[in-house]
């Protein structure tokens, strides 16, 4: 109840095993962060297989992807770098 009755329920439900946001976030990332910043996205556990996924499927855009685990050990945080080589005009 803490985090349902606080958050709001687009943060707590998506559509596609709760990766349709981070699908429609990917492509925009891609051209809007800078060379080398870096994506950092919560995720809910075990998502970080299929978030990892996303990320090599959406292009070189992005470098070293991984999976960061919270104090429990499940997978919390997607984290990757912007590739440092321009990829298309920054919106």
């Amino acid at each position: 109840p803490e985090v349902r009755d606080f958050e709001p329920q687009a943060a707590l439900k998506s559509p596609e095993a709760g990766l349709w946001h981070l699908r429609g976030l990917l492509p925009v990332a891609e051209h809007a962060l800078r060379p080398g910043a870096i994506l950092l996205c919560e995720l809910g556990s075990g998502q970080g297989a299929a978030a990892l996924e996303l990320v090599l499927r959406c292009g070189q855009g992005f470098e070293n992807p991984r999976i960061l685990k919270d104090y429990a050990g499940s997978d919390r945080i997607l984290a990757a770098r912007r590739n440092a080589q321009e990829c298309g005009e920054m919106v």
